[in-house]
């Protein structure tokens, strides 16, 4: 606590008119030097002790694990547990990469012994882990000549941690030779029972069904259901056209998508398969999009999250609205087509970013070039969208299956669920939802991307539609019992 001497000017001033009154013989004078002295003797009656450890803060939040852009409500109560206080202005913490998006965190009160107020605004979330810093405090008293100034942590909530949140993997029935975590149709070594067979030389004993062969002297084998590893690979949709956020400031779907997979990746690892990553929009200098191709072990799952890093990397700009206006109308007829520069008059502004090409360093995780926006490459034109994706396959174990992430706002991603199911891989689309805004523009993108996803289904592929207000793993609550039959 620290002292303000804010009225010692006052009884310097009253000593001055008293002494002139005196000399002067003026009675004028001396009543004037009555009204500095009133302020004077107001500092002093009112002066009393503020300690700003009195006061008492909780902090809650609505969600300690939000989703990245998701809104989050902070309030932070304010106790005082001391004397009465006149004047008290807080200030959280705030992270200063989470932006306010409503309320304050600052607030001025007046609490008396034992009351309680609180201050409340929401953040909208970024990726990764945010702590809360100390909250600043101040105290006054009402004649404001003492001061009582410190920074606290507040109790409660210290921190969000912002990651898609998942607890199961949308895994297919699409394995290879090895043992893992995903039931199949086949019959062998196992726990659960699956269906019995004429015995064979060679079975082994502990799988003979001796009871059967006691009552009706039938010697048969009891099979079980075999549980195998998967292959699975995780390709984001990083191109251009998916670098669009519904809100101001928000994540992009590209980076949404690119924060999904990568709670996959440790999923599916955990579950024991093996896992590749791929980004539709970064090209590999081999041909096809950037990839690193399934597998596991430490070294290969930082390869992989590299290029998830890579592909979640935002232009220089982003608008809301769910458009990028700006890059180059694809060619009529394509699968792309509608995306990008053609898309300028539904609601989108003109924008000058541009990613330029990438490059994930770490092996097979390579991306020399870009892509258009609808796929293709910018090599004289040739459109090499599926022939692209065919060399991804080539680069695939047969029995892989493909888990594509993608916002889906034009046709592309159909092109490329068409063509890997062609090639025999099972498919699931997970599509966080990137339209947003009531305009016109809006609306009609939202429209068209139900079109897009009615589409898909007719592929054969499993489609979750993720509204990015939900957490993943509600929103594929109803697929995941599904997908692994």
């Amino acid at each position: 606590m620290r002292r303000v001497d804010r009225y010692s000017g006052g009884l310097a001033g009253t000593a001055l008119l008293a002494a002139a009154g005196l000399v002067a013989g003026s009675p004028t004078l001396l009543v004037a030097a009555t009204v500095p002295m009133a302020f004077v003797a107001y500092g002093a009656l009112t002066r009393v002790r503020v300690d700003p450890t009195d006061v008492r803060a909780e902090r809650t939040v609505d969600r300690e694990t939000p989703l990245p852009g998701e809104r989050v409500r902070v309030r932070l109560s304010v106790e005082n547990e001391g004397p009465t206080v006149t004047d008290l202005r807080v200030a959280d913490g705030v992270p200063d990469e989470l932006p306010v998006v409503e309320g304050s965190p600052r607030e001025i009160l007046a609490l008396e012994r034992g009351e309680t107020a609180t201050v409340e605004y929401a953040v909208e979330t970024r990726r990764g882990h945010h702590e809360f810093g100390p909250m600043r405090m101040r105290v006054r008293d009402a004649s404001g000549t003492n001061v009582g100034a410190t920074d606290r942590r507040a109790g409660g909530a210290d921190g969000l941690t912002c990651e898609p949140s998942l607890e199961a993997a949308p895994v297919r029935r699409q394995t290879g030779a090895f043992a893992g975590a995903v039931r199949t149709d086949a019959g062998g070594s196992g726990v659960e029972f699956h269906s019995t067979r004429e015995y064979r030389r060679g079975d082994p004993v502990n799988r003979v069904d001796w009871r059967r062969l006691a009552k009706t002297g039938d010697l048969t084998t009891v099979d079980y259901r075999e549980h195998r590893a998967a292959t699975v690979l995780l390709l984001v949709d990083s191109r251009r056209p998916c670098h669009v956020a519904p809100t101001e400031g928000g994540p992009t779907a590209a980076a949404t998508c690119a924060y999904g997979a990568q709670r996959l990746l440790d999923v599916l690892r955990s579950a024991g398969h093996d896992v590749g990553t791929a980004a539709l929009g970064l090209v590999d200098p081999a041909g096809g999009p950037a990839v690193v191709e399934p597998g596991r072990g430490d070294e290969h799952r930082l390869r992989a999250l590299e290029l998830l890093e890579t592909a979640a990397e935002l232009p220089d700009e982003v608008f809301a609205g769910g458009t990028v206006p700006g890059d180059a109308p694809s060619p009529p007829g394509d699968p792309g087509a509608g995306t990008g520069g053609d898309r300028a008059g539904a609601g989108g502004r003109p924008t000058t970013a541009s990613r330029g090409d990438r490059r994930s360093t770490g092996g097979r995780s390579s991306a020399a070039g870009r892509e258009t926006p609808d796929g293709r490459v910018a090599d004289g034109g040739h459109d090499a969208s599926a022939d692209r994706v065919r060399t991804l396959s080539g680069r695939l174990p047969s029995n892989t299956q493909v888990v594509l992430l993608s916002p889906v706002l034009d046709g592309y991603p159909e092109t490329v669920t068409r063509v890997l199911g062609a090639l025999g891989h099972r498919v699931t689309v997970v599509s966080p939802d990137a339209t947003g805004g009531d305009e016109a523009g809006g609306r009609l993108l939202a429209v068209e991307r139900d079109l897009h996803l009615e589409a898909l289904l007719s592929t054969g592929a499993v489609v979750v539609d993720w509204d990015r207000e939900r957490p993943l793993e509600v929103a594929m609550a109803g697929t995941l019992e599904g997908v692994g039959r």
